[in-house]
């Protein structure tokens, strides 16, 4: 009796992703969209950020109404380039771990793959506090405070796995050096 493999759609994302062409090509255009982005909101300063982050509603408000409105047009803006851009980044954390698990041989262990699936769940975060900004900034002063919480918490999460996922993957590279300096492969 012939056994088939079953292959999912994780593992076809996975063999994918799994180019170092298709990751220096995910890294170059995560590049120019960060700078892009960078670009559009750097007259908002760390204000920024700290929208981004806070689970305070007054707080939320407070940043927003102290916003010129070319500050606050800019904010806006920078979506364009910020909706694709968890996308972008998610397919490129996802694919150096794909790369380095695959030269590595351990395209198979859980913990690769597990490093593998994080960017997503970090880019699904990013996409919700995204959605939620452009919900509540209408809404100041009055931003109903659990929104203010669930957009915080979706951020704070979005850079914790994020930050996981890129030290993972400098952790597989670092790896893949040594051993490709002890054994010359």
């Amino acid at each position: 009796m012939k056994t088939v493999k079953k292959t999912t759609l994780g593992d076809k994302l996975f063999d994918l992703l799994s180019s170092g062409k298709v990751c220096l090509g995910l890294l170059v255009l995560y590049l120019i969209n960060q700078c892009i982005i960078a670009v559009i909101v750097h007259p908002l300063g760390a204000n920024m950020l700290n929208l981004q982050m806070t689970m305070n509603g007054p707080m939320f408000a407070k940043i927003v109404q102290g916003w010129t409105p070319d500050q606050l047009s800019a904010y806006y803006h920078h979506f364009y380039f910020d909706f694709p851009h968890p996308f972008i980044y998610a397919a490129f954390l996802a694919s150096a771990v794909a790369t380095l698990s695959k030269q590595l041989g351990a395209a198979k262990a859980s913990m690769h793959r597990f490093l593998f699936y994080m960017p997503f769940v970090a880019a699904t975060c990013d996409l919700l506090e995204n959605c939620l900004h452009l919900v509540m900034i209408p809404m100041v002063p009055d931003v109903p405070g659990i929104l203010v919480v669930i957009s915080g918490a979706a951020t704070n999460i979005k850079w914790f796995l994020a930050f996981t996922c890129l030290g993972g993957v400098g952790y597989l590279g670092l790896r893949r050096l040594l051993i490709k300096k002890v054994t010359g492969k």
